[in-house]
């Protein structure tokens, strides 16, 4: 519902129903009445408080009704008439707009993904923001208590926790973060950064293009992540996603320190679905390694093969020493993370068996390791190689 009315303000309402003039009611009923209806415009709670708003709403049409059941025939005609009966109307409509858009907004949010793999729900609500106050998704929730306190808004949610989160109180955390400026939500943290989604213009600076076997960006040069930098993963890696239409998107010079909060696996994807996200390593064009390592998406093992095959399939030829690293979200029994060759994790579907499990050995340049197995002879019974990769 893109147009919803206006509630006319309790100015508004005193001027055309004369109570803001100096003469006398005939009947007190209905001037107190008035003055009731006046009051609870006055008291009308914000967008930030639904719950609260939505009945405000709905109690102002039950007195609106009220007054008009005091009038009979012409009287229904004079202007105080008209303007409550318009009131009441803005009133009714108001409150089924309003939980129509909360309703549209948190099913955008929480639709199954048509293909691909949807950002998890509690990331999704950056998606919400206007771009000049979009922060990262995880900490919308976090924040939105603090950033009510320090602009003196109230706030009203029913969820005790990001995971308890339903649509009137998308829609109140929305109009939170529509009413504050940028700088009332960065003093809460200092080192919170807007988070960027690359439109379709900026996204050519980030595709990979392989020709020759050779991963190049736009400009023809080779890409090059050695001095990309994320938390919690070797020096080397840098965001990585492959969009719905097998289109793949990185961020070279990705640091950790600069970047993050400013630059997620959403930037990348602007906010859609992708096929697959996670880290990738790529030497002077060579993809070395790719994970499924990705806390706003958290793509399964099978998307991370499906991703690794369409590579193969675009004409990629993996090196020898390349491998996939990944984790199942979906199983907490699994240890947490596996990094095993690439050719292996082609041949076996993601699905790559325990007795193939090993190591990497040094290779002959940084990041090339050989690949050994714990135990060659029952890895060779499983039908692994027993040479190293």
């Amino acid at each position: 519902m893109k147009h919803l009315p206006a509630i006319m303000t309790p100015g508004e309402f005193s001027r055309r129903t004369g109570l803001d003039k100096f003469r006398p009611f005939r009947k007190k009923t209905t001037k107190t009445l008035l003055q009731a209806i006046r009051d609870r415009l006055q008291r009308l709670p914000p967008k930030t408080q639904p719950g609260l708003r939505w009945q405000e709403f709905n109690l102002l049409a039950v007195d609106c009704m009220k007054y008009l059941g005091m009038k009979t025939g012409g009287k229904l005609l004079t202007d105080k008439a008209i303007c409550v009966e318009t009131l009441a109307y803005q009133c009714l409509a108001r409150e089924y707009g309003e939980r129509m858009r909360a309703k549209e907004l948190f099913e955008k949010v929480s639709k199954p993904p048509a293909t691909g793999v949807a950002m998890r729900l509690e990331y999704t609500w950056e998606t919400i923001l206007k771009a000049d106050k979009r922060i990262h998704g995880e900490e919308v929730y976090e924040k939105a208590h603090l950033l009510a306190q320090s602009t003196k808004t109230p706030l009203q949610l029913q969820g005790k926790n990001s995971t308890e989160v339903n649509a009137p109180d998308l829609y109140a955390i929305k109009a939170l973060y529509s009413k504050a400026e940028w700088n009332q939500i960065q003093a809460i943290d200092a080192d919170m950064r807007k988070l960027i989604y690359i439109d379709e213009g900026e996204a050519l600076e980030y595709k990979m293009f392989c020709i020759d076997n050779e991963f190049r960006n736009v400009h023809g040069r080779l890409i090059d992540t050695r001095s990309a930098f994320i938390q919690g993963a070797p020096d080397g890696y840098t965001i990585w996603v492959m969009t719905t239409d097998c289109e793949n998107y990185c961020k070279p010079d990705f640091k950790h320190n600069v970047h993050v909060g400013a630059y997620q696996h959403s930037s990348l994807a602007g906010g859609k679905e992708v096929l697959c996200a996670g880290t990738a390593l790529i030497l002077d064009g060579e993809l070395i390694d790719l994970s499924n390592q990705s806390g706003h998406y958290r793509p399964s093992v099978d998307d991370l093969y499906e991703a690794a095959r369409v590579i193969q399939d675009l004409g990629y030829k993996y090196p020898d020493y390349a491998a996939a690293v990944y984790g199942d979200f979906t199983n907490p029994d699994m240890p947490r993370w596996f990094r095993v060759p690439m050719a292996l994790f082609l041949k076996y579907k993601g699905h790559v068996p325990y007795l193939l499990q090993g190591r990497f050995e040094g290779g002959p340049k940084p990041f090339s390791h050989r690949w050994a197995y714990d135990n060659p002879q029952a890895a060779a019974s499983a039908g692994g190689r027993t040479k190293a990769y």
